[in-house]
């Protein structure tokens, strides 16, 4: 049986350093081709994302995903910057949503529970096909699936499954791993 790893079974060990304050370390990262100032990408569920959240994350340099359960009220509210990305997730089966979502979204964030899937490669395909617009794929939780969503032609990818706090993923399906496990 394979060994999986939570945060909880991992630890840093510090090391010696010449950095004067934590406070000159960089911590931006790209995603699709948007600066995020800090590396967060609030999740896509109706209890954690809307356009106040968005604001908020705007305003200190990260961003979120809105729910695709959600009406689109709120990526129309959305500011659209150059800092930071207005994401939409959407599922594998919402192709007309796609047209409304080019208009007032950056980047489209296919969410479902297991993102090694055909259904997954016909989404991607389907809208690399009709938008411009960059593709986040997943969740996935294996380096296989992380091969063939990028032969697929996602740009970025949404790693774990049954990992999050609230997440009941694990407990309804059995099937998840934990997330320092998925990250390697």
């Amino acid at each position: 049986m394979n060994e999986y790893l939570t945060y909880n079974d991992v630890n840093i060990v510090p090391k010696y350093s010449e950095i004067s304050s934590r406070s000159n370390v960089d911590i931006s990262t790209e995603l699709c081709g948007y600066e995020l100032e800090i590396p967060v990408i609030a999740s896509p569920m109706e209890s954690v994302m809307d356009s106040n959240m968005q604001a908020y994350l705007t305003k200190n340099g990260a961003t979120g995903a809105f729910c695709r359960f959600m009406s689109f009220d709120h990526v129309l509210g959305a500011s659209l910057t150059d800092k930071n990305p207005v994401i939409q997730s959407i599922g594998v089966d919402e192709e007309p949503k796609v047209e409304l979502i080019k208009r007032h979204a950056d980047i489209i964030l296919i969410d479902v529970a297991h993102g090694h899937h055909k259904k997954v490669r016909k989404a991607i395909q389907n809208i690399k096909e009709d938008t411009s617009l960059s593709v986040i794929a997943g969740n996935i939780a294996t380096p296989e699936a992380a091969i063939d969503l990028i032969k697929w032609g996602a740009d970025a990818l949404r790693v774990g499954v049954g990992g999050g706090s609230v997440c009941t993923t694990r407990m309804k399906t059995g099937v998840g791993v934990p997330m320092i496990s998925c990250i390697q």
